[in-house]
């Protein structure tokens, strides 16, 4: 149902800056929105505008904040028997869900919204839905499912005419056969979107799909491949004027021409270095926590230092999904091994600290009960044993908290948080806390 008036006037106008990548503004337009129906008593309105806040806060990152957004809209979605609202809003639960990484709620909202979608005939969010409930079940390691659903989502939308969205939804199922270790079905399925892509002459969907195969035969390291796909790519993203795509292809282009020019001067032990290396990637990308720790221990013992194989990373997996970058990347933090390579000798083997043990001794043996908004040290290392060498060094990843306010990714490095918790990383260094192993 359309809203008229002032408020139907805020809501295009959110809808239109959330389109320009203005989401702080688009949130204030809704929010607007929102208190004139509120006042009139427009309960579709009110609906609308408790989805365009969910929208704006999923696109700022504030999950928690999205969240309470959608329950509002659903709630009032369901009081106004809206069905087509209660789609959009299950879609929004999902995202912010998956954002928090919460696979398993992600799934559950994403499910109800498939369900929604379908019955309603709208089969673009159908095949977008379908893709999360996919990515949810492969971080669940429900590899089987998810190849089920993904191949059922194709069917269903083929059987609906829908051969674009089809296509699209097949990538679904290649990241699915991915995840399972199948890569020849992997490959037969992407190029077959690609080749869809062609027939319907959609070039940009063309371009996108060469681009996702040829980051695929670099992962596998097929570089040849890999900078030959990429090179059938750029004419058409140079042509659509699609500035990230031309730079994403030429990127696997030169990535790919530099491997391949260093695989023809490597020696054999270079080679089991870069496999243990697609290992790593491997366990990133599927979230398995305990072996990536595993992997990235061996790599350090090996001599491949932590930046190393954050570069080899950057084009394979955090770059691969832009929105998940910050996700993957604390996933990343949170399951290093207990010592940390650096690669400039200051820190060649530093140990790792449990943060809950560092406040909690800041707390019982300095006095310093740290709130939640100064306790941002996120993982924390120190060489040296205090018991024996108070010529210690440490360091500390830090980072704001999942429910922080707007004003807080503002200030950034004059955060009061961020500056305190500087100070307590230089306080590990000069005080004897001491490390659970040193505790008798």
């Amino acid at each position: 149902m359309e809203v008229s008036g002032d408020a139907g006037n805020l809501l295009l106008a959110a809808s239109r800056q959330m389109k320009q990548g203005a989401y702080e503004v688009a949130l204030a337009s809704a929010l607007q929105a929102l208190d004139l129906c509120a006042k009139s008593s427009n309960k579709a309105g009110e609906a609308q505008a408790w989805q365009g806040i969910m929208a704006a806060r999923l696109a700022l990152r504030n999950y928690d904040g999205a969240l309470k957004a959608a329950e509002a809209s659903l709630v009032t979605c369901i009081g106004n028997n809206d069905e087509p609202g209660r789609a959009v809003t299950l879609h929004g639960i999902a995202k912010a869900h998956a954002g928090k990484g919460d696979a398993q709620k992600a799934l559950k909202a994403g499910s109800m919204a498939l369900e929604l979608f379908r019955k309603l005939g709208n089969r673009k969010f159908e095949q977008a839905i379908l893709d999360m409930n996919v990515q949810a079940l492969v971080a669940l390691g429900r590899i089987d499912d998810a190849l089920r659903q993904a191949a059922d989502g194709v069917a269903s939308l083929q059987k609906a005419g829908e051969r674009k969205l089809a296509a699209v939804a097949m990538k679904s199922v290649m990241h699915a056969h991915i995840a399972n270790g199948d890569g020849q079905n992997a490959l037969t399925v992407g190029k077959q979107a690609a080749d869809t892509f062609l027939q319907l002459n959609d070039q940009g969907a063309h371009a996108g799909m060469l681009l996702e195969l040829a980051r695929f035969y670099f992962a596998v390291g097929d570089y040849f491949t890999a900078k030959e796909t990429a090179e059938k790519a750029i004419p058409y993203f140079k042509e659509l004027s699609d500035t990230a795509g031309h730079a994403a292809a030429m990127e696997i282009f030169g990535a790919a021409e530099d491997a391949e020019e260093q695989e023809n001067e490597k020696p054999h032990s270079e080679v089991d270095r870069e496999a243990l290396m697609q290992k790593v990637a491997e366990a990133l990308q599927m979230g398995r926590g305990d072996e990536l720790r595993q992997l990235c221990e061996e790599c350090y013992e090996k001599g491949i230092g932590s930046r190393a194989l954050k570069a080899y990373l950057k084009p394979l997996v955090f770059d691969v999904n832009p929105e998940q970058s910050t996700e993957l990347m604390n996933f990343w933090i949170d399951h290093q091994p207990p010592y940390l390579e650096f690669g400039d000798g200051l820190m060649a083997e530093a140990t790792y600290f449990q943060r809950e043990d560092v406040y909690f001794y800041f707390r019982s043996a300095g006095s310093m009960g740290y709130g939640p908004g100064f306790r941002l040290m996120r993982n924390c290392w120190r060489t040296g044993k205090a018991s024996e060498n108070p010529d210690v060094r440490s360091i500390s990843v830090l980072s704001l908290k999942d429910d922080h306010d707007l004003w807080e990714e503002k200030v950034t490095m004059g955060h009061p948080g961020i500056i305190d918790c500087s100070l307590q990383t230089g306080i590990m260094g000069v005080w004897p806390i001491p490390h659970s192993s040193e505790i008798k």
